[in-house]
């Protein structure tokens, strides 16, 4: 069993810092912050202070990628995504020019 599946990683582990902590509503402190670490077509993998769980995507959740954070509801549901404080992308391939 790995530590993330023991529970043993702490969220500022997992890179959480303040930035994250002032999005939070006050009611929402005790719900349960999570990072994506894995998405699939249609799941995702997220790791929390309880250890690593599973999200199914739906149409209407906002665009999420790995390293996003997430607040669930206190019944797991997907609750907000958390502003990113960075974000990597990669460059778009460059249109050749045609020259020959």
């Amino acid at each position: 069993m790995t530590n993330i599946e023991q529970g043993a990683l702490t969220l500022t582990q997992l890179g959480w810092r303040p930035f994250f902590q002032q999005q939070l509503h006050l009611e929402q402190w005790e719900y349960p912050v999570v990072r994506v670490i894995a998405q699939h077509r249609n799941r995702l993998d997220l790791v929390g202070k309880a250890g690593e769980l599973g999200l199914d995507l739906h149409s209407d959740m906002p665009e999420i990628t790995v390293g996003d954070w997430l607040v669930l509801s206190p019944k797991g549901k997907f609750e907000k995504l958390l502003e990113r404080q960075s974000l990597f992308c990669a460059k778009p391939p460059v249109a050749k020019l045609g020259i020959s």
